[in-house]
C-alpha cells in the first residue's frame, strides 16, 4: 500500500472517529441541557366540594384537602401553593361561597398562585358509600389531564385518599424513590369519626369559632392519638387563641324575686353573677373585677335593671372600666307554689334574659333568652337552683357567639378617637404624630380630623385591642424626641386624649 494512500485510509479513519465523538458529546449535551431545564412543578391543592348540609360532612373537603397536601409535600420534585395563598386569591375572585372550580377559573387561579398544576374536585358521601371526584388541570396548557372517579366505603376512606394521589402522580411523570414511597404511603388516620372531627374543624376555625374547634380536634386526637395532622392543627389553633386572646368583660345584670305575696326584691348577691362568673373564668376570659360593678351601683344609686335599660349606657359605664364586651340583662325569678306535704320545698320559675354588647359600638354580640325551674327546702336555693339547671348551655352558647362575632370585628379593625393636646406645629409634630400611626402594620387607616388651637383630632383604625395600640403609642411613639413628655389624660372607651 502506498504512503499516499495509507494517509488517505487514516485522515478517513480520524474524521469518522471526531464524528463519532462530536455527536456522542452533541448527544450528551442535549441530555445534559434536557436535565438543566427540567422544572420544579408547583401544586395547588384546592378544596375539594362537599355537596352536603350536613353539619359532619361539611368539613371532608377541608380534611382531604390537608391530607392530599400533606402527601404530596413529601416529594421532592413537587412545591406546593400555601393555603394562606389560596385563600387570598378565593377571596380575590369571590369564589368563597362556591368551592368547584371549572377549567377557566382553574388556570385563571393557576396563573395568579404562580402553580403549574391545580388539583381540585369533590367528596360524596351516602350512607357509607363514598366518592372522590378527581381533577387535575394543567395550568400552562388548559388541559384537564385527569378526570377521575374514585369509589369505595367510609371505611376504607384513607385507602380512596391514597389512590388519588397516586393518580395525581402518576399524571405528572413522577417517580418515588424508597424514602418519598414511605412518606407518601403513611396513613394519617384509618378512624372515620376522626377525620370528621378534623374536617369539622377545619370548617369552625375558617368561621373565627376556635374554642369549638380546638374542642373537635381534641377528640379527634382522642379517637386516634396518632393523627399527627390534628395535632398539629390543635397547636397551631392553641398558639392563635393565645395571639388573639379574648375580650375584657364586664357583668352587669341584675336578678330580682318575686316572692308569694308578689313582692319584686333586687337580690343584692345574684347567683347569675356567680354562674357567668365561673364559665367566663373556666374559659380563660378577662373580667372587670365585681365589686367595681358593686361600686358602680352604689354610685349611681340605682338599680342594676335601671343601670342597664339602655345598651349604649351601658357600653359607656363599661367601657370606662376597661371592658370591650358587656354582658347586660336580667334574671328573674318567681315564686310557683310551696308543698306542705311530707318535705316543705319552695318552687320557683326564672325568665334569664342576657345579651353581650360590644362597649365600642353598643351593638349586640350575642344574646339568649331562657327559662327554668327550681325547688329547695327554702327560697333563695330554689332560687339559685333554677338558674343553675336553666343557663349553663346557653351561657356557653353566649360566650361562643360573643367572641366569635368579637374576633370577626377587631380583624376588621376597630375606630379610635385620638386627640393630641398642645401641639406646637403642625408640620414638626402633628405630621410626625399621624405618619407614626400610618407605619404601624395593625393600622388600616388614619383620617385627620381637626387641627387648630394646638389640638390635634385623628381618627385609627386598629387592627387588635385597645391595650396594643397603648402599648405602642408608650413604647414606641413615645421614645421618639418630640413625643418624650406625651401624657394620656382621658381614657373612655374609644376615645383616647393625650398632651404633650
Amino acid at each position: 500500500m502506498s504512503g499516499h494512500r495509507k494517509t488517505s485510509i487514516f485522515i478517513l479513519l480520524c474524521g469518522v472517529l471526531l464524528g463519532l465523538s462530536a455527536s456522542d458529546a452533541q448527544a450528551k449535551s442535549k441530555k445534559f441541557k434536557k436535565k438543566t431545564k427540567a422544572k420544579t412543578m408547583r401544586l395547588a391543592v384546592m378544596e375539594f366540594d362537599s355537596p352536603s348540609t350536613d353539619p359532619r360532612l361539611v368539613g371532608l373537603g377541608k380534611g382531604l384537602q390537608s391530607m392530599v397536601t400533606t402527601d404530596l409535600a413529601q416529594v421532592e420534585k413537587l412545591r406546593l401553593v400555601e393555603r394562606s395563598r389560596i385563600d387570598e386569591i378565593k377571596a380575590e375572585l369571590k369564589l368563597q361561597k362556591s368551592k368547584f372550580v371549572d377549567k377557566k377559573t382553574a388556570v385563571r387561579m393557576g396563573k395568579l398562585m404562580g402553580a403549574s398544576h391545580l388539583i381540585a374536585g369533590s367528596v360524596t358521601v351516602l350512607d357509607q358509600q363514598m366518592r372522590l371526584d378527581l381533577r387535575l388541570f394543567s395550568v400552562e396548557t388548559s388541559e384537564i389531564m385527569v378526570a377521575e372517579d374514585i369509589l369505595g366505603t367510609t371505611p376504607t376512606f384513607f385507602e380512596l385518599e391514597k389512590k388519588l394521589v397516586d393518580l395525581v402522580l402518576d399524571a405528572l411523570g413522577v417517580r418515588l424513590n424508597k424514602v418519598e414511597k414511605k412518606r407518601t404511603g403513611k396513613v394519617q388516620t384509618k378512624d372515620y369519626e376522626a377525620f370528621l372531627d378534623y374536617g369539622q374543624a377545619m370548617e369552625l376555625k375558617e368561621k373565627k369559632r376556635y374554642e369549638e374547634s380546638a374542642e373537635l380536634l381534641q377528640k379527634a386526637k382522642s379517637r386516634d392519638t396518632g393523627f399527627q395532622l390534628a395535632d398539629e392543627a390543635l397547636s397551631a389553633l392553641e398558639a392563635l387563641i393565645a395571639e388573639v386572646g379574648y375580650p375584657k368583660i364586664m357583668l352587669l345584670v341584675s336578678e330580682t324575686y318575686t316572692n308569694q305575696k308578689n313582692d319584686a326584691t333586687e337580690i343584692q348577691k345574684p347567683a347569675i353573677i356567680g354562674t357567668l362568673e365561673e364559665a367566663l373564668l373556666n374559659q380563660k376570659m378577662e373580667l372587670v373585677a365585681q365589686d367595681q360593678s358593686d361600686r358602680l351601683r352604689r354610685e349611681n344609686g340605682m338599680s342594676f335593671s335601671e343601670l342597664t335599660a339602655n345598651d349604649k349606657r351601658a357600653a359607656e359605664i363599661a367601657s370606662q372600666y376597661g371592658a370591650e364586651v358587656a354582658i347586660i340583662g336580667s334574671a328573674e325569678v318567681k315564686f310557683s307554689a310551696f308543698n306542705e306535704m311530707g318535705a316543705s320545698l319552695y318552687y320557683v320559675s326564672v325568665n334569664v334574659n342576657l345579651r353581650a354588647i360590644n362597649t365600642s359600638t353598643a351593638q349586640i354580640l350575642a344574646s339568649f333568652e331562657t327559662v327554668g325551674r327550681g325547688v329547695g327546702v327554702n327560697e333563695d336555693l330554689a332560687r339559685t337552683k333554677a338558674i343553675r339547671q336553666a343557663t349553663p348551655k346557653s351561657i356557653k352558647k353566649l360566650l361562643r357567639g360573643l367572641v366569635t362575632t368579637w374576633r370577626t370585628q377587631l380583624s376588621r379593625g376597630r375606630q379610635f378617637k385620638i386627640v393630641l393636646l398642645k401641639v406646637p406645629s403642625y408640620g414638626k409634630v402633628a405630621r410626625p404624630f399621624i405618619k407614626a400611626f400610618q407605619e404601624l402594620a395593625a393600622v388600616d387607616q388614619v383620617k385627620e380630623l381637626n387641627f387648630g388651637g394646638g389640638r390635634l383630632e385623628i381618627e385609627v383604625t386598629f387592627k387588635g385591642k385597645k391595650d396594643e395600640l397603648l402599648d405602642y403609642i408608650y413604647e414606641d411613639i413615645a421614645e421618639r424626641k418630640k413625643f418624650k413628655t406625651i401624657d394620656k389624660v382621658l381614657d373612655r372607651g374609644d376615645n383616647l386624649e393625650f398632651t404633650l
